[in-house]
């Protein structure tokens, strides 16, 4: 009786309604169960929510690691330049003010870092701003956000942001960085002419007109371009200026950045066993660094009044003159007078059977191709991945070369190779200066070609090229 009782009892029980609370509850399950009960209406899941927002202890939200970057460089800013009268002597002030200048450039690039990062993730959202983003990646194109005083104004540039013709870097200003922004450069940049060093004639004059029309347009601007581990950069004729190192070349370099201008610096001098600059550097009439060197080659410039602007940069045998504004001796020939430097002497047929190998041609002068050099058979012997540093000018387009690959840089080009390039190119006179791990290249405020440690700190002096 009991038991049909419990029976009777279970089937006769009313169970009352849900109330309007109750049926907006899921209803609970074991947690065993991977699927909802049939006929219920649990197991919905619900929409994705944003992260909980982080609270300092005070109760306000944490700012995200870009605001922060960004307020550390503010911070830093806003604290000012070291003060001359806080240093006992220049030496002490000098390397104040370069760790400072330092500071503000890492400060600045991971603030930059923080905000590419964002941007990355927002345009990565779309099929077009994925294979966008694979384009500047297999190009190798660097994008740097940047403060609003290291952003150089340019004309013909948009103010927000811009990408440097060629296979050149894209720069966002700071308060502009957006999808949008990002995403029209990076257009402009997979739309622009893919440069290379050229390996034919057509190629070359093909590419120097390019060149020629471009730095018409904006002359305040050069045009940088890589090519298998090579950097080079074109632009119209500069004003040049001397580089002293102090304690860090590269620091230096970073320091001759100017705002509203352009700013390109290469190591020059190599060293002699006296530990000097091999070959004299002149600056403003005066000798003031190396030691004779007559059998190496220089490069010279002094601003004249004549129309021909190519004219006042020389390019010749022996050290720099005494009387020049700017002058770097104990170079390595590469192009002098339109002739090829090289391996040994070449010849076009016509020439005499016994026409010399190396040293003067002679008589067999008109027939010359190639002048032997025996520092370009040094740096030709080293192989494509050493370190070089190379300038040329082209002066029928007022144009000015440089070449500069970082020490180890894959493929790398033989020095030949790009002597060839830049006969292609028109370049009628080209010199080397000191490669290996001391190559060095600065644009504006970044490092292009990085020097070993070492050699930074006993670089003499560089070269500066400023377009204003």
């Amino acid at each position: 009786m009991a038991a049909a009782d419990a029976v009777k009892n279970r089937r006769t029980t009313r169970v009352p309604p849900p109330t309007r609370d109750d049926a907006r509850q899921p209803v609970k399950r074991d947690a065993k169960e991977t699927k909802p009960r049939h006929g219920t209406r649990d197991g919905f899941v619900p929409t994705a929510s944003k992260p909980p927002v982080q609270l300092n202890p005070e109760g306000t939200p944490k700012p995200t690691p870009e605001k922060e970057a960004w307020r550390k460089f503010d911070k830093h800013l806003a604290a000012g330049e070291p003060k001359g009268s806080d240093y006992p002597n220049r030496y002490e002030y000098a390397e104040a003010r370069a760790a400072y200048h330092e500071t503000t450039r890492r400060l600045e690039t991971e603030a930059g870092a923080e905000s590419l990062a964002r941007l990355r993730k927002e345009v990565g959202a779309t099929s077009e701003g994925q294979a966008l983003l694979k384009d500047l990646e297999a190009r190798h194109i660097p994008v740097h956000v940047v403060d609003e005083k290291s952003y150089p104004e340019l004309p013909g540039s948009k103010t927000d942001a811009y990408a440097i013709p060629g296979n050149g870097p894209i720069y966002i200003r700071r308060s502009q960085t957006t999808a949008d922004v990002f995403l029209r450069e990076a257009r402009n940049s997979a739309n622009t002419q893919r440069l290379t060093l050229p390996t034919t004639a057509d190629d070359g004059s093909k590419l120097a007109t390019a060149l020629k029309q471009k730095t018409d347009t904006n002359p305040k601007q050069p045009v940088e371009f890589k090519d298998r581990g090579v950097n080079v950069v074109a632009m119209r004729l500069p004003q040049p200026y001397l580089v002293d190192s102090g304690w860090s070349f590269k620091s230096s370099a970073l320091n001759s950045d100017k705002q509203g201008t352009s700013e390109t610096v290469i190591n020059t001098s190599f060293f002699s066993k006296l530990l000097t600059p091999e070959g004299r550097v002149v600056e403003n009439g005066e000798v003031v660094a190396g030691v004779p060197s007559p059998e190496k080659f220089h490069l010279a410039w002094t601003p004249t009044s004549s129309s021909n602007l190519s004219s006042n940069w020389k390019f010749g045998k022996g050290d720099p003159p005494d009387n020049v504004a700017l002058g770097f001796g104990g170079a390595i020939p590469v192009i002098i007078n339109k002739t090829p430097y090289g391996v040994g002497n070449t010849y076009k047929p016509g020439a005499s059977a016994n026409a010399p190998a190396t040293g003067e041609p002679g008589a067999d002068a008109p027939y010359l191709t190639q002048r032997n050099n025996r520092g370009f058979k040094e740096l030709e012997a080293r192989g494509p991945d050493v370190g070089k540093v190379i300038i040329g000018i082209d002066r029928d387009k007022d144009l000015l070369y440089v070449v500069a690959q970082e020490d180890g840089a894959k493929p790398g080009m033989r020095a030949s190779e790009i002597r060839d390039s830049l006969l292609k190119l028109g370049v009628d006179d080209a010199v080397a200066f000191d490669g290996s791990d001391s190559a060095t290249l600065t644009r504006d405020n970044k490092v292009v070609v990085e020097p070993g440690l070492r050699k930074d700190l006993t670089i003499p002096y560089g070269l500066g090229l400023r377009l204003s």
